[in-house]
This record gives structure tokens, C-alpha cells and sequence, in this order.
């Protein structure tokens, strides 16, 4: 775990047992809800971060 992780987990932890969870969102779902707030866009679009 890195350090910032494990500063974010015992800040939870010690404010009243507070748990941090993370869960695997099926990419279908996500796609399917995507489109339905965007308006029901079809056409997929490529994220390309910036060149650093």
C-alpha cells in the first residue's frame, strides 16, 4: 500500500471505524449510463491525456 493510502485508511479508521471500499462497476453498466446522461450519445470517445 503507498504511504498516502495508508495515511487515507488510518484517518478513517481513527474517526470512528469508518470503512473505504472499492468495487468493480461492470463496463456495461457504466457504458449504458454513460450514454443515458449524455443524451444517448452512441459514438465511443478516446480519453488521450495531454503529453507531459
Amino acid at each position: 500500500m503507498l504511504p498516502n493510502k495508508v495515511e487515507a485508511y488510518e484517518l478513517l479508521r481513527i474517526q470512528g471505524g469508518l470503512r473505504l471500499e472499492q468495487e468493480r462497476i461492470p463496463r456495461d453498466h457504466v457504458l449504458a449510463t454513460l450514454r443515458t446522461e449524455l443524451g444517448g450519445c452512441d459514438t465511443p470517445r478516446v480519453f488521450r491525456p495531454a503529453a507531459q
